[in-house]
């Protein structure tokens, strides 16, 4: 069991090893202010969770299913033609990546770490994309009554559906 600055420290760590691999930063403030914020909103949240779920049977698996069906609500929330739902859609866009930052700390935390998990992390992260795509989609066609946003959507979807980098 861990306490939540240990959690923390363990995560900016990780995270830190993790983006300089991918030529992100997330101390560079001057180049990429909204990284690093966004990095360290994602961090200290995921941190907190953790912390809690750390003492629960809740598996990192788990997790990760929540962050896809984050990505799903916020879709069908964004494809409402409501504009406090389109509030409440970007909200869970924005900070449903939490959950993501949440499951991989949460699998190393209690030593559960697997080839499965990995993949659902992908999945649920594709499944996100799918969704914001298709509400904004039906957001643009709900605004302007242009039927190309629905073309577009559907040309998107078929493309998705061929995608054999997918599989």
């Amino acid at each position: 069991v861990l306490n939540l600055s240990e959690i923390r420290n363990k995560h900016y760590s990780h995270q830190r090893g993790k983006l300089i691999n991918m030529d992100a930063d997330i101390d560079d403030w001057k180049y990429s202010p909204y990284n690093c914020f966004k990095a360290r909103v994602y961090i200290e949240l995921s941190s907190l969770l953790v912390f809690v779920l750390q003492f629960t049977r809740i598996s990192p698996n788990q997790v990760t299913l929540v962050y896809a069906l984050s990505g799903l609500l916020g879709g069908v929330l964004l494809s409402l033609n409501n504009d406090t739902l389109v509030i409440i859609a970007c909200l869970i866009f924005y900070f449903k990546g939490t959950f993501d930052w949440t499951d991989g700390l949460l699998a190393r935390i209690k030593n559960k770490t697997s080839s499965f998990g990995h993949i659902l992390d992908a999945w649920g992260s594709n499944v996100g994309y799918i969704f914001f795509v298709s509400g904004f989609s039906i957001y643009c066609f709900n605004i302007t009554n242009n039927n190309i946003y629905i073309f577009i959507l559907v040309f998107f979807l078929i493309i998705k559906t061929i995608d054999f980098k997918i599989y």
